[in-house]
């Protein structure tokens, strides 16, 4: 009796199968694998809201976004780096539990999707994270000239009027972080020196424009989670994925600007 055996072209099949399957095998499990980590993402945010929040009823404000050399240092040291960034408080030292653990890398301050291709970036809190909206947490005072909207006295939530679509805290390149980041025609420099200025909404189509940090480009260009989502955390505590380019702020006139939604700023 004739044993049957498998032409060439049959196997030839048998084999582009399976290499079909094993690539949707390997697609699903990295879908699987983006949405776990924006899932996360979205926790980290959400107990960060909870941070400020307790916060904000202890002291009837919220933190300031940065205070500049402010003394005593933090427990751990001041975050970043004195070659690039300004010595001072960031908003999370001013809180009680996320303080304690702020210069550590290893805690709900590390976005689990960020994507820098620079070390010297990922092993700072500052960079790839979240960012804290400074038109509500405003800095003790700036240098650049432009930023000086966002200095003085930080709000409370009580004063701001649309707490459920004001933007809090974001998915963002810099710790720090405002609409001046998100407009249509982004800032192409550095200010002084500093990377400050390298704050961005990961995978708003408007970075490909602008000047970024060695190893921040698939970060800021591509986005951390599917589809260029960015984890949002509003005032009023509640946390929601946005497509970036829904925050964009639009430019509607000589140094006009106006606000999408959310809102980066209180009317």
């Amino acid at each position: 009796m004739k044993r049957s055996a498998f032409t060439l072209i049959e196997l030839l099949v048998v084999i582009a199968i399976i290499a079909l399957l094993l690539a949707m095998v390997q697609r699903i499990a990295r879908i699987a694998r983006e949405e776990t980590r924006a899932t996360a993402c979205q926790a980290n945010i959400k107990n960060l809201l909870t941070e400020l929040y307790l916060y904000d009823q202890a002291n009837d404000t919220l933190p300031q976004g940065f205070w500049a050399l402010r003394r005593p240092q933090p427990l751990g040291g001041y975050p970043g780096s004195p070659a690039t960034d300004i010595p001072g408080w960031y908003w999370f030292n001013f809180t009680e539990s996320v303080g304690e653990r702020s210069t550590h890398s290893t805690n709900i301050l590390e976005c689990p999707a960020k994507n820098l291709a620079n070390p010297r970036l990922q092993e700072r809190i500052l960079y790839g994270n979240y960012g804290i909206n400074r038109s509500i947490c405003r800095s003790s005072y700036d240098t650049a000239k432009y930023r000086e909207a966002f200095s003085g006295p930080p709000l409370s939530i009580a004063n701001v009027p649309q707490p459920s679509s004001t933007l809090l805290l974001v998915d963002s390149g810099f710790a720090v972080t405002c609409w001046w980041q998100a407009r249509d025609d982004p800032l192409m420099d550095f200010a002084g020196g500093t990377l400050e200025d390298t704050a961005y909404i990961p995978g708003m189509k408007i970075n490909k424009k602008r000047v970024l940090e060695q190893g921040q480009d698939d970060d800021a260009i591509w986005g951390r989670h599917p589809n260029k989502t960015v984890n949002v955390g509003y005032v009023d505590g509640h946390a929601a994925r946005s497509a970036a380019d829904a925050l964009m702020v639009e430019k509607t006139g000589q140094d006009e600007y106006r606000n999408r939604t959310p809102l980066w700023e209180s009317p």
